[in-house]
């Protein structure tokens, strides 16, 4: 008997609607669980009354166990909040409540598949692990990617003298999520540059009171996005250095008005874009790359739920015929 697809995430998720059409096109059965249209009829459940404590998906009537699956993609399943300015402050506290209860169901769920073997994409605590940047440089070093300098500290001093190595010039990004939100407050942080001078002025008089990131300049001829997807892999380079915005991080910038291309990496950059899916436990990734002027390709991070669909749509890659085929036979697509 063929199992169905279980997919975990929101409505609208417009990359959920690709693969869920792809795989009923192919007569595979899907269940799709919307955290934000929880229902009796579609829910996680969880029940002590039988001979054995049960979790599940109640969908239409019908629970499922884990096991029932024939695979799990853990897409996008929690609630993006709405500035408190929109909906007030009882709202949003309520809305928070049950957002952080339904991650409390959903991660036992994903723990409970997990000890059934049941192929889930990615595993929460793979995915979790695998956001921290400094584990990421550390796997992406000893696997044999070429990464740029970095230094994480809070003394001035040893920040400055960083800075004044890299010709007067660094980077700096987040350790974490590139945003905060307090109230109707939200400040999103770009990776930018940071001159020996600005970091001089600023701290002038001020101590540094958190961890602080900064890396060496890499001079970028193109940059690349390199979807994995199982055993295949789509790398996309994007003309970044085309717009003055653009040419420190991308995303300050429309996509759209970038030029998008299919490339083939060197088998060695491919092995390293695997091996680094493998050391975290991931099945699928989006990693971010550059080429410099002379050739090197050098590793920035690896986002382990990333999204893709803009690059299909400008470059019409399969990527998500791709996910449909990881998920419906995991055993033929999987990085092995």
């Amino acid at each position: 008997m063929i199992l169905p697809i279980l997919i975990l995430t929101i409505d609208p998720d417009p990359h959920a609607d690709f693969v869920e059409r792809i795989l009923k096109r192919r007569k595979r059965r899907v269940i799709r669980l919307n955290t934000n249209q929880i229902s009796e009829f579609s829910q996680i459940s969880f029940n002590t009354s039988g001979s054995m404590p049960t979790i599940g998906v109640r969908s239409d009537g019908k629970l499922y166990t884990p096991k029932d699956f024939q695979s799990i993609w853990f897409r996008k399943p929690f609630l993006q909040l709405q500035e408190t300015s929109q909906i007030g402050v009882d709202k949003a506290l309520e809305i928070n409540f049950k957002f952080e209860e339904y991650r409390n169901a959903c991660t036992a769920f994903l723990f409970e598949a997990k000890k059934n073997n049941v192929f889930v994409l990615s595993h929460y605590d793979n995915i979790v692990k695998a956001n921290y940047k400094l584990l990421q440089l550390i796997a992406a070093s000893k696997i044999g990617f070429h990464i740029p300098e970095t230094l994480v500290s809070s003394d001035v001093k040893e920040i400055k003298s960083f800075i004044d190595s890299y010709d007067k010039t660094v980077i700096m990004k987040t350790l974490g999520k590139p945003f905060v939100e307090v109230g109707n407050k939200k400040k999103i942080f770009y990776t930018y540059m940071l001159t020996a001078k600005q970091f001089s002025d600023y701290y002038k008089d001020k101590v540094i009171d958190f961890p602080l990131l900064v890396q060496e300049e890499i001079k970028k001829k193109i940059e690349l996005r390199i979807t994995v997807v199982g055993n295949k892999i789509f790398t996309c380079a994007i003309d970044s250095q085309s717009l003055a915005h653009s040419k420190v991080d991308w995303r300050m910038v429309d996509p759209y008005k970038l030029k998008h291309e299919m490339i083939n990496l060197p088998s060695e950059v491919e092995r390293c874009c695997f091996e680094i899916c493998r050391s975290f436990g991931l099945q699928f990734s989006a990693i971010d790359m550059a080429i410099t002027p002379k050739g090197d390709y050098v590793f920035f991070e690896i986002n382990p739920n990333g999204q893709y669909l803009w690059i299909e749509d400008i470059t019409k890659a399969p990527i998500s015929s791709a996910l449909a085929d990881l998920l419906a036979d995991p055993k033929q697509y999987i990085i092995s």
